[in-house]
């Protein structure tokens, strides 16, 4: 004789743990053209679990496959947005996750990840374990993935932690009655948007283009810096070139030993130039691009601006001109974002101050 019978499916379902949703593979867009190639938009839907408790690493979230205790939200995210109590400016830990495959799965490629702004102190864990770490809310980071799977879904998990230090920058903190301090208000989360960088044989560690004007009738140079990283298990010949506008250069051949970082750096005598100033803001384009065996392997885009800014007796001078800034200043947030606020944003207080006559 049977002992058992059939359960109803509703309890079935009860008893089995929920799963992430199907895993989102990252498009290949991106928010602002300047940066290196090779980035995806990690969009779609992420999620969410608040530990103002601080119990997250203790109780393993970065391991959890159930979505129990978790929430669907979209990153850019402000976790504390409309909370205006004092508990929400003294800042707590937020946990952020997503599930994802890989564009490209051509076994030779590193891939990275990209945060754009989290605010405050990051820990980063792939696939149940911790990658890396990084503090400071106002300068992307970049994490290499390390066991990462090249075919199959990879988990991320973001431990956010938004409570501040006197040392932090801005300095914020806590008083002796235990209020926090600071002259804004702080909004804890993944503040701006995230991409999965693919790497092919090398990394931009560090990208510095800096013009150089010493009168405004002067010929103009441009100084570039470059640290570039090899990100395979062998020595590779690598060359850059750079374009400035419609000039070239080329920055050297060098090899670089596996894992490790060489500088490329030269001087482009640039001559006369268009200048930039606030009622004609122009930009060059520049465009710099990495090649190995003849192959490119990497490329980084941005816009430059040559002006000559200086100090005399009090005054300042813009390209050889006395100059009065008139301007506002605006809190980048709003009420129903927080500080993850889009372009949309961006462009209306923008848009305002040029409409009363501001030039900053």
């Amino acid at each position: 004789m049977r002992l058992f019978r059939l359960l109803p499916l509703a309890l079935l379902a009860a008893l089995v743990p929920t799963t992430a949703q199907a895993a989102d593979v990252p498009s290949a867009k991106t928010l602002y053209a300047d940066g290196p190639s090779g980035r995806y938009l990690v969009d779609g839907q992420w999620l969410f679990r608040l530990d103002a408790a601080d119990q997250g690493v203790r109780r393993r979230f970065y391991r959890q496959s159930s979505t129990a205790g978790w929430s669907p939200v979209s990153v850019p995210s402000v976790w504390n947005v409309g909370d205006d109590s004092e508990a929400s400016m003294r800042g707590s830990v937020g946990w952020y996750r997503k599930d994802f495959e890989l564009p490209d799965k051509k076994a030779a490629l590193e891939w990275a990840m990209r945060f754009e702004s989290v605010n405050y102190r990051s820990r980063v864990y792939l696939n149940g374990r911790e990658i890396g770490r990084n503090a400071g809310a106002y300068i992307p980071f970049t994490v290499r993935l390390k066991g990462l799977r090249k075919r199959g879904v990879n988990r991320l998990v973001v431990r956010v932690d938004s409570r501040r230090l006197p040392t932090d920058f801005p300095p914020s903190g806590l008083s002796s009655t235990g209020n926090a301090t600071g002259g804004w208000f702080n909004y804890g989360g993944i503040q701006r948007e995230v991409y999965l960088q693919k790497l092919d044989t090398v990394q931009f560690n560090t990208v510095r283009v800096l013009p150089r004007l010493s009168c405004a009738s002067c010929p103009a140079s441009v100084d570039f810096t470059l640290a570039m990283e090899n990100v395979t298990g062998r020595s590779r010949s690598i060359s850059v070139i750079a374009k400035y506008g419609s000039k070239r250069i080329g920055l050297g051949t060098r090899t670089i030993r596996a894992g490790q970082a060489e500088v490329f750096s030269r001087r482009l005598q640039l001559g006369r130039a268009r200048l930039w100033s606030p009622k004609r803001p122009y930009l060059y384009p520049v465009k710099i691009t990495v090649s190995s065996r003849g192959r490119t392997v990497g490329a980084y885009d941005l816009k430059s601006g040559v002006r000559s800014i200086k100090v005399s007796r009090g005054r300042l001078y813009l390209n050889g001109r006395p100059v009065n800034f008139r301007g506002v200043g605006v809190h980048e947030d709003t009420r129903t974002q927080g500080f993850a606020v889009g372009n949309a944003f961006r462009e209306k207080p923008v848009n305002e101050a040029r409409a009363v006559g501001a030039t900053v």
